[in-house]
């Protein structure tokens, strides 16, 4: 009975210092971001999110917080930089996210976008209004855009959706990676390719919207924030509560207004659709 009442005891001090967990010194954190469209959107975007939860943390942790945002061109210097510990937490696309968990399997999904209560959002291939590709089939012979070479919609995704209705690199004329999403609308529109790949939410813009038909959509798990392998505990616990609790007046990402909880699950599909991206590949073509 005493050796119970001395675990029951030991317990008790254990929950209350996590319950009053404090740091003596000032968080900092770094956080990660990508150019997958123009930089000023970006940080336009993210700038009401990251206050909130430096504000949030703050308040958890009664002491100063900083957060320092720290932008790279390109995906792959992204995933770089979490995996090496260079930033503490960082928003990454679908097939970013996976590449860096393969790198380092104890990185952590600290929580997903959500797009009208969905995981998921929408990737299009489009083409000029006035074109006659009526379907992905007429791409046989034509000039194709894509995103990024690491890109979720942008090659992965779009090349699967390609290559299930009959359309590989060998039925093309050629091909090009553009980089950015919008990249690839105006590529269509200055008639540089016939047809692109690209995340549909870039026809937000009217420009972009007037001038563009989409000949085909498909599914794409949106993007998931995530914490480094060995960020403290305690940090990972709350920024998981506080991205979660962000207002939807915060979330000025476009098509996007709450956080959720998620998992590697979510990211079954893709993950299946990189391991085979390899059969858009039949031949080698030039690329332009």
């Amino acid at each position: 009975m005493k050796m119970l009442t001395k675990i029951m005891l030991f317990l008790v001090i254990i929950i209350n210092q996590f319950a009053n967990l404090s740091y003596a010194e000032t968080v900092e954190l770094k956080f990660g971001i990508y150019a997958s469209e123009r930089r000023a959107w970006l940080d336009s975007d993210n700038t009401p999110i990251l206050k909130h939860l430096k504000e949030q943390l703050k308040s958890e942790f009664n002491v100063d917080v900083k957060i320092k945002t720290v932008f790279f061109p390109d995906y792959n210097d992204a995933v770089k930089a979490i995996v090496k510990k260079e930033v503490d937490f960082a928003r990454l696309g679908a097939a970013s996210y996976l590449d860096a968990k393969k790198q380092s399997p104890k990185l952590s999904i600290i929580g997903l976008e959500s797009n009208k209560g969905s995981t998921y959002h929408e990737g299009v291939i489009g083409v000029l209004k006035e074109s006659p590709i009526v379907n992905v089939k007429d791409l046989k012979g034509k000039k194709m855009a894509f995103g990024n070479k690491s890109s979720t919609i942008g090659r992965y995704l779009s090349q699967k959706y390609l290559t299930d209705n009959g359309i590989t690199e060998a039925e093309l004329k050629q091909y090009q990676y553009l980089g950015r999403h919008d990249n690839v609308a105006i590529a269509i529109i200055r008639k540089t390719h016939d047809a692109g790949a690209f995340k549909s939410s870039i026809l937000k813009d009217k420009n972009l919207k007037e001038r563009i038909r989409v000949i085909a959509r498909f599914k794409a798990p949106t993007q998931a924030w995530v914490a480094r392998a060995g960020i403290d505990m305690g940090v990972l616990t709350k920024l998981r509560q506080v991205l979660i609790s962000v207002p939807k007046e915060s979330i000025t990402i476009k098509s996007r207004d709450a956080f959720v909880k998620g998992d590697d699950s979510n990211f079954k599909y893709l993950r299946e659709s990189i391991q085979n991206n390899d059969l858009f590949f039949t031949k080698k073509l030039v690329q332009m």
